[in-house]
């Protein structure tokens, strides 16, 4: 209900996150609709791809599908990832939904703007450096997220010393780290089929 619910959310305030910074009063707000009606349009496409795909895979509509189109605009699929990706465990989607699609939208933004600069005068102001500024970008949000990543890591090492005790195969035993519910039927032990 809650996944719905932001989705539902999500798909009209988009815009506004991409559009408030296009603006430019002095080009009549035409950069600010351009940005807006692009981002209405990809989310559209996206969306309209992702009800279409879910329910061609399992003939029923998958929340983490439509979520995955409203959030990113795109997202790897598992197949592209092991051929391109780190090989690193995401439980969270995070490189998939936004990691991968990022670097890519920001790559793609810089080929366009070099192979096309008579055709974004109108809409971006340095037409002609905005090749570069889209690599710098991209540079400078990766180097910050490293660098955050590793001092959140080490803060959170130092603050934990129990990280530092685990065996390999528990490093992924969730009731190390969290309160989980007791399940409402009692489990049968399969090797003596006793009560637990």
């Amino acid at each position: 209900m809650l996944a719905t619910f932001q989705t539902v959310i999500h798909l009209p305030y988009s815009p506004s996150f991409n559009g408030a910074l296009a603006f430019a009063p002095a080009a009549a707000y035409q950069p600010q609709f351009l940005c807006i009606m692009n981002t209405v349009l990809s989310l559209l496409g996206a969306c309209v791809a992702a009800f279409a795909a879910s329910a061609a895979f399992d003939g029923k509509f998958n929340m983490v599908h439509i979520q995955n189109a409203t959030l990113a605009e795109v997202f790897l699929t598992p197949w592209l990832e092991e051929r391109i990706g780190l090989r690193c465990p995401d439980t969270c989607g995070v490189h998939n939904l936004h990691g991968m699609p990022g670097l890519l939208g920001g790559l793609t933004a810089a080929l366009v703007a070099n192979f096309m600069p008579m055709h974004n005068t109108a809409v971006v102001a340095h037409s002609n450096n905005q090749a570069l500024y889209q690599p710098a970008g991209v540079g400078v949000t990766l180097m910050l997220a490293i660098v955050g990543g590793t001092i959140a890591g080490q803060a959170i090492t130092a603050g934990t010393p129990a990280s530092l005790t685990l065996e390999a195969q528990e490093m992924y035993e969730d009731a190390i780290w969290w309160d989980e519910v007791e399940s409402e039927k009692p489990e049968e032990d399969l090797a003596t089929g006793a009560r637990l």
